[in-house]
C-alpha cells in the first residue's frame, strides 16, 4: 500500500511537471506568435504606406499602375472626320452612322438548327450553313463562297458579315430571327450628291480611312486624333463613378474648302456626258481651271459612279484621267512647239511656209492630217490654224532636239505639276541624246510624247496669265475643329515664257479656234484654242490603233479677258460626226464655255456688227456673202480696199476671227457667185497686193499660188478674169 501511494505521487508529480513544461511552452510560443503576427502587421502596414505614398520613380508607382490595369478598362473615344465643301460651302461629303452585321462563328456551330425557334416557331428551317448562306446571299448580294468563308472563320469569336449595310437589308436579316447574329452602330461616310465629283473626290471606307483620291490625299487632315477613357470596375464589372482616371479628348478632324465651283461642275458633267453620248464615244474627262493662280474649278471623267456606292464599282473607276493618264496630244501640242519658236526668236507670226501636204525625212513621207492637200504658201499663223504637221515639224527641226525637249520641260511636261492628289502621272519626253530626226519632227505636232491633260492645260494657264507656270490644286483652306482657318499656300510657282510671247500667243490661239467653219467658235463670246486628233497607243502591240482615236480642244474664254481655261477629249468617238477633234470635242468646247461664261454672269459679245473705233483690239467678224452696198453701209471708204469686179464678197483679209488692231485696212475681194459652174472661180488681179493678202485671198477662192520672191505682186502667170477650176495653180511674181 505505502508502495502504490508513493508510486502515485510520482507519477503526480510527473504530470505536474509535464503541466508546468507545457504551459512555460506555450507561453513562449504565445508570446513568439504575439512577436510575430505584430511584426508582421508592422511590415504590411509599411508597404501600404510604402506603395501608395512612396514617389513614382521607386516599385510602388509601378505596382499601383499595375494593379490599375488589371481593374480598368480603356475606351477609345473616336473622333469625327472633317466634311468636304466646294469653294462656296456647298456640302460634298459628311457622316452619319449605319448598321454592320457580326456573326458568333462558335455559336452556329454549336447550333443544329439557326434559328431561335424559341421566338418564332413559324420561322422558316435553316438546316446547314450552305443553305444559310444562299439565303444571305439573296440579301447581301455577297456570293455564297464569301459569305461561307465568313461563316467558317474561326480565327475571331466574333467575324463581320457585312459592314455599314442599308436599313432594309438589317431588317430582312433580322426578320430570320437566327442566333449568333449581331448588329453593331458603326459610322459611315455619306456624299450628299451622289455620283457628283466621283473622279475627285474618293471615297472613305471602313472605320472612315480615306481609300481614293482627295479623300486619300487629305486623309490624316480629316480624320483627326482618337482619344480614350478609363473605367475603373470592380471584379464584377460595376463601374467605381468616384474615382477619377481621367480621360483624353478626341479631336475632330479638319474639314476641307475645295477650289470646286459646284455650278461649274455642274455645267461640266452635264456637257461631258452630252458629248460622249452624242459622239458615241468609250469615254472622255475635262477640266476647267482658274488660269492666274490654277485652281482647280471642275474637273470631269465618264463614266462616273456613285460614292455612296462604291463597292460595287472596280478600282479602275476610282483613277482619276485628267491627273493619272498620260497619251499622245496630238495637234495641241503644236501649241507649244509654235511657243518654243517665238520665245527662242526662230519664227514670226508673218513669215511664210510652202506647204505642199507633206515632209519627206529619208524614207518617211510625213503628211497633214488634211492628207493630199497642198496649201502652198501659208504665214505661221494659218500654218496653226490649218493644224500643220509639215510647218510645225519644221519648226522643231529649226529648234533642234536639246532646245525644243528643254522647252517642254520648261513647261511642265516629263515631271509631276505637284497636285495635291495621288497618283499623279509624269508622262514621257523623248530623250534629246537619242531621239532620231523623224521623231523630233513628229513630236513637234504631238506625236511620240506622253503628257497628262492637267500639264496640257496647265501650260495654256502660263499663256493666259502673262508667263507663269503656278501649282495646281484642290485644296483652298481648311478648318480645324477650334475653327481655325489654314489657307492653302502655292510651293511651286515659276516665269516659263516673257509677257509678249503670252500676248502673241493668245491672239494666235484666237485666231486658230475662229476659223471660218470653226465648230469651236462661239456666236456669243469670244473664244480661243486648238483642236487635235491623236491615234490612241495599243498596249498589246506597241503601236497604234488604226482607227481608234482620242480628239480633244484646248483653251480658254473668253478670249480678250480669260476667266478661264478649258480642256476636253473624247476617247474613241466613232459617231455622225466622225472622230476628229474639230468635229466632236470642239463643240463640247464651245458650249462648255458658254454655259460657265452664263452661269457666271458674263455678258455676250455683239460679233454681227464689229465697230473697230471702240477698242484697240477686236476680233474680225464674217463678212464674206454680203454685198458691196452692205459693206459700204458699215465702213467708211477710207477704212477698206475693194479689189476686182462683182457685187458679193468672197473673200476678206484679214479672215475672220483675227485680231484686229485699230487703225489697219480691211480688204474685200468683189466677184459673182457661178451657180451653173461651182466647182470654177473667176481668177482676181493679184498685182499690188501684199504677200499675206494675196496668199490668203487665193486659198478662200480654192486656189494654189506658186510664190516666187516676197513684198509686193509684180506679175501673175493667169490673166484677171480667167475661169479656172478650183484648185488650179496660180504663178505669181513678188518684189
Amino acid at each position: 500500500m505505502r508502495f502504490a501511494k508513493k508510486q502515485r505521487n510520482k507519477i503526480k508529480i510527473g504530470l505536474q511537471e509535464k503541466l508546468y513544461r507545457s504551459k512555460r511552452i506555450t507561453n513562449q510560443r504565445s508570446k513568439l506568435f504575439f512577436v510575430f503576427f505584430f511584426l508582421l502587421y508592422i511590415g504590411l502596414l509599411t508597404r501600404v504606406v510604402w506603395l501608395n505614398y512612396a514617389p513614382f520613380e521607386h516599385r510602388g508607382a509601378q505596382l499601383r499602375e499595375e494593379a490599375s490595369l488589371v481593374w480598368s478598362r480603356i475606351n477609345p473615344i473616336q473622333p469625327e472626320r472633317g466634311n468636304i465643301y466646294d469653294r462656296n460651302g456647298k456640302l460634298l461629303a459628311t457622316n452619319t452612322r449605319a448598321d454592320s452585321i457580326v456573326v458568333n462563328n462558335k455559336i452556329l456551330d454549336r447550333l443544329q438548327v439557326f434559328p431561335d425557334y424559341e421566338n418564332d416557331q413559324d420561322i422558316t428551317e435553316v438546316s446547314s450553313k450552305e443553305e444559310l448562306a444562299f439565303i444571305l446571299d439573296d440579301i447581301l448580294g455577297l456570293g455564297v463562297e464569301e459569305i461561307m468563308e465568313i461563316l467558317n472563320d474561326k480565327s475571331l469569336d466574333f467575324v463581320y458579315l457585312a459592314r455599314v449595310v442599308s436599313k432594309e437589308q438589317v431588317e430582312q436579316i433580322k426578320a430570320l430571327k437566327l442566333q449568333g447574329f449581331y448588329y453593331i452602330y458603326e459610322p459611315k461616310r455619306i456624299y450628299p450628291l451622289n455620283d457628283f465629283g466621283s473622279s475627285f473626290l474618293g471615297f472613305a471606307g471602313f472605320e472612315l480611312e480615306g481609300k481614293s483620291g482627295l479623300e486619300l490625299q487629305y486623309n490624316e487632315t480629316l480624320k483627326g486624333t482618337p482619344g480614350s477613357n478609363q473605367t475603373i470596375e470592380t471584379i464584377s464589372g460595376q463601374n467605381l463613378p468616384y474615382l477619377d482616371p481621367g480621360e483624353i479628348k478626341a479631336i475632330d478632324g479638319a474639314s476641307l474648302y475645295l477650289t470646286i465651283d459646284e455650278q461649274l461642275q455642274i455645267v461640266l458633267e452635264k456637257e461631258l456626258n452630252r458629248a460622249i453620248e452624242i459622239n458615241l464615244a468609250d469615254g472622255g474627262a475635262a477640266l476647267i481651271m482658274d488660269p492666274y493662280t490654277s485652281e482647280i474649278l471642275a474637273l470631269a471623267a465618264y463614266p462616273s459612279y456613285n460614292l455612296n456606292d462604291t463597292l460595287k464599282y472596280g478600282a479602275a473607276l476610282h483613277r482619276n484621267p485628267i491627273i493619272s493618264d498620260s497619251f499622245e496630244p496630238g495637234s495641241t501640242f503644236k501649241i507649244v512647239t509654235c511657243m518654243a519658236a517665238l520665245e527662242l526668236g526662230y519664227t514670226y507670226e508673218s513669215e511664210l511656209f510652202n506647204d505642199p501636204g507633206y515632209y519627206q525625212i529619208g524614207p518617211d513621207r510625213i503628211w497633214n492630217w488634211d492628207k493630199g492637200a497642198d496649201h502652198g504658201l501659208v504665214s505661221l499663223m494659218d500654218a496653226m490654224r490649218n493644224s500643220s504637221n509639215v510647218i510645225m515639224g519644221q519648226l522643231g527641226l529649226r529648234l533642234g532636239a536639246e532646245q525644243l525637249v528643254d522647252f517642254q520641260k520648261r513647261l511642265g511636261f516629263g515631271d509631276k505639276t505637284g497636285i495635291d492628289y495621288p497618283g499623279e502621272s509624269e508622262g514621257l519626253l523623248f530623250n534629246p541624246e537619242l531621239i532620231r530626226e523623224i521623231e523630233l519632227f513628229t513630236s513637234a505636232f504631238g506625236q511620240g510624247p506622253s503628257v497628262t491633260p492637267l500639264q496640257q492645260l496647265n501650260a495654256i494657264n502660263a499663256i493666259i496669265n502673262g508667263g507663269i507656270l503656278n501649282q495646281p490644286h484642290f485644296l483652298k483652306s481648311s478648318v480645324n475643329s477650334e475653327g481655325t482657318v489654314e489657307e492653302f499656300e502655292m510651293s511651286n510657282s515659276s516665269r516659263v515664257i516673257s509677257e509678249d510671247t503670252s500676248l502673241r500667243m493668245r491672239k494666235i490661239l484666237e485666231y486658230v479656234l475662229n476659223a471660218p467653219g470653226s465648230r469651236g467658235a462661239s456666236e456669243m463670246f469670244r473664244l480661243a484654242g486648238k483642236t487635235g486628233t491623236a491615234n490612241k497607243f495599243n498596249p498589246n502591240t506597241g503601236g497604234y490603233y488604226d482607227d481608234i482615236y482620242i480628239s480633244s480642244t484646248i483653251g480658254y474664254a473668253p478670249a480678250d479677258n480669260p476667266m478661264y481655261s478649258i480642256f476636253i477629249y473624247l476617247d474613241n468617238p466613232h459617231g455622225p460626226d466622225g472622230y476628229y477633234g474639230g468635229q466632236t470635242a470642239a463643240p463640247a468646247f464651245r458650249r462648255i464655255a458658254e454655259e460657265i461664261l452664263k452661269v457666271s454672269g458674263y455678258l455676250p459679245d455683239e460679233l454681227e456688227k464689229v465697230d473697230l473705233t471702240d477698242s484697240n483690239l477686236k476680233i474680225l467678224p464674217e463678212y464674206r456673202g454680203l454685198t458691196k452696198d452692205e459693206i459700204l453701209e458699215i465702213f467708211e471708204e477710207d477704212e477698206i480696199s475693194l479689189i476686182g469686179s462683182g457685187e458679193i464678197i468672197l473673200g476678206q483679209f484679214p479672215e475672220p476671227g483675227s485680231i484686229m488692231t485699230k487703225g489697219e485696212s480691211i480688204t474685200f475681194l468683189l466677184g459673182e457667185i457661178d451657180e451653173e459652174n461651182p466647182l470654177t472661180v473667176i481668177v482676181p488681179d493679184f498685182v499690188g497686193l501684199s504677200l499675206p493678202e494675196a496668199v490668203s485671198l487665193s486659198r478662200q477662192l480654192g486656189l494654189n499660188l506658186n510664190i516666187s520672191g516676197q513684198g509686193i505682186c509684180l506679175e501673175q502667170g493667169t490673166e484677171p478674169q480667167t475661169r479656172v477650176s478650183k484648185g488650179s495653180s496660180i504663178n505669181a511674181v513678188f518684189k
